[in-house]
């Protein structure tokens, strides 16, 4: 007598298939999790950390004007303060998501869709349809996104540099700068004289940060944009993504189509960082500089998962995670 009725063989086969591929997968992969595991809790701790050892060290410029007698400060930190056009949670949540929405969506594409019988075009079918294929993109870019991340942590927290926005904040009208310094006309006073300043910010409480505290932490984290740095990290990675399973660039003539496609994530990141100077949430530089942060970041993450950037033979094909691993290259 059978153990199994029929009709039950199959979905216990694939429970028990699918039992094994995880077990492989974290036999592959449990040390890449564990730092990235790391990588979190070392930012946990520079958002403890910082920038409250950076407070007493702060200082902004304040020029006098001769006619009026009135104390102003620079223009590049004057802007008023406007909410986001693009909010950080949204970034931060939104953009990983919709690059796997991508990632998956591709998979699901080419599994629901008949082979092509053509060899030249095999292996490209074959790499479409690997889920193996797919988790090592899905892993390339959530682990690519927790490292550009604790990389704009670091700068912003060791570098920072005041917001367009910050005099709004600390709004010194009734500030007398005389006394701080002999040059008549400049002053270098820190951020804790403004009138705003509330010193019970400090230490700085994970859970219980008022909201006013956290303003005062975000006005001095504006080097780098995290909002463009992230975009283009999800938007590059997709880019390359998309380029290697569309076989977009290769030795033959490209379609507009398919350019337009893969330029459309990069175009959505450019337009996320236009955003932050838009709204006085970052200077221009904070965005130029973020941008490379990004994209290196995409390329090294990429590569780190698939056999190439460019050759249009090799992109699309992953790279094995061992060397007892032979499902890859």
């Amino acid at each position: 007598m059978e153990r199994f009725p029929a009709g039950l063989r199959r979905p216990l086969y694939a429970l028990v298939k699918c039992k094994n591929n995880l077990k492989s997968w974290l036999s592959h992969t449990w040390l890449d999790l564990l730092f990235t595991i790391l990588i979190l809790a070392a930012m946990g701790a520079l958002y403890m950390c910082s920038p409250v050892y950076r407070y007493e060290n702060l200082i902004f410029p304040m020029r006098k004007d001769p006619y009026s007698g009135k104390w102003h400060a620079p223009m590049e930190i004057s802007w008023p303060a406007r909410p986001f056009i693009v909010s950080v949670s949204t970034v931060t949540t939104i953009a990983p998501l919709v690059g796997a929405g991508v990632i998956v969506g591709m998979y699901l594409w080419a599994i629901c869709t008949p082979t092509r019988k053509l060899l030249d075009v095999y292996q490209l079918e074959a790499a479409r349809r690997d889920p193996w294929n797919m988790s090592a993109a899905l892993f390339g870019l959530f682990q690519g996104f927790g490292i550009v991340t604790f990389i704009q942590v670091i700068f912003k927290s060791f570098v920072g540099e005041l917001r367009p926005y910050f005099m709004s904040l600390c709004n010194p009208k009734n500030i007398d700068f005389t006394p701080l310094g002999a040059n008549p006309w400049i002053r270098f006073p820190k951020i804790t004289s403004c009138p705003g300043w509330n010193p019970s910010c400090i230490p700085r409480s994970f859970l219980r940060e008022s909201r006013q505290c956290r303003d005062w932490n975000f006005a001095v984290q504006s080097f780098p944009s995290g909002h463009t740095a992230e975009a283009f990290f999800v938007g590059v990675y997709l880019a390359l993504y998309l380029n290697a399973k569309l076989n977009a660039f290769s030795d033959y003539s490209t379609s507009l189509g398919k350019v337009l496609l893969i330029l459309s994530p990069v175009l959505g990141a450019a337009l996320v960082g236009m955003s932050v100077a838009m709204d006085f949430h970052h200077h221009t530089h904070d965005v130029i500089w973020s941008i490379p942060i990004g994209v290196i970041t995409a390329l090294i993450a990429y590569r780190a998962h698939f056999a190439s950037l460019w050759d249009y033979r090799y992109n699309h094909l992953r790279v094995r995670w061992t060397e007892i691993d032979e499902g890859g290259v």
